[in-house]
């Protein structure tokens, strides 16, 4: 399956870059622009899979594409688009991120970037999961899904739903949830074992009453980070696909 990827960014020397590193997967066709309006158009015309989206276009503001394009039928609920920022301005200048898949800050480091578009790509090919079936079952989970650790918790269970060999290093995860927010690895940390403290004091009241518990393993007093991830990512697994994965 060939998918078509959109790199949209004026500056002719990053734009090449981009192009020509993703040119290493045989499975992309690989469209660019380097104006805002041909962007647009572009994107209208050929419905690329992937957009790379940079920041910045003398002709049009990057918020300003991504706000029409959320506004097409068949495009508002698609969390397609990579951003390309220069500096945490142009970040907070972001206000409708309903088709924002990650933002990434240049210079780019290139593992983080191979490391995002992998995961799109298996996006593409398993059966996509929502945040708000995520927020549900982090809800019924007595998970505050308005704390930070809520949302680590959710993009770690996006990183992991799609990529298997996330779950050999859970560092590994942190790094990964730090980079798409823009916080260090221990904040990361901190937020995701906090958010767990309630979950784990009403597992042990409610592990034979709540259906969504029997997931997890009786005989475990503490349901830890890994684990938790772990339980949730099989289940969301054998409920989608229909397939067992650990």
């Amino acid at each position: 399956m060939s998918l078509k990827v959109l790199v949209a960014n004026e500056n002719v020397e990053q734009n090449s870059l981009y192009c020509n590193y993703l040119t290493n997967d045989r499975d992309f066709d690989i469209i660019s622009t380097k104006d805002g309006i041909a962007t647009l158009n572009a994107y209208i015309q050929v419905h690329p899979s992937i957009l790379i989206l940079d920041s910045f276009f003398s002709d049009l503001k990057y918020t300003d594409i991504l706000d029409r394009l959320t506004n097409l039928d068949n495009e508002k609920n698609k969390c397609n688009t990579v951003i390309t920022v220069n500096n945490d301005k142009e970040q907070l200048l972001l206000r409708n991120a309903k088709k924002v898949h990650s933002i990434l800050k240049k210079p780019i480091k290139y593992e983080n970037f191979s490391e995002t578009i992998s995961l799109m790509k298996k996006e593409i090919e398993y059966e996509e999961i929502s945040r708000e079936e995520i927020d549900i079952f982090l809800f019924r989970l007595n998970i505050n899904i308005g704390s930070n650790g809520a949302d680590y918790l959710r993009s770690a269970i996006f990183y992991c739903y799609y990529n298997f060999d996330a779950f050999k290093s859970l560092d590994g995860i942190y790094d990964f949830v730090a980079t798409q927010y823009n916080v260090t690895t221990d904040s990361v940390k901190y937020a995701i074992r906090s958010a767990l403290i309630p979950f784990n004091n009403s597992y042990q009241l409610n592990r034979n009453n709540n259906k969504l518990y029997t997931i997890f393993d009786k005989s475990r007093q503490t349901i830890s980070p890994k684990y938790f991830l772990e339980a949730i990512v099989s289940y969301l697994h054998y409920k989608k696909n229909k397939k067992q994965v650990f």
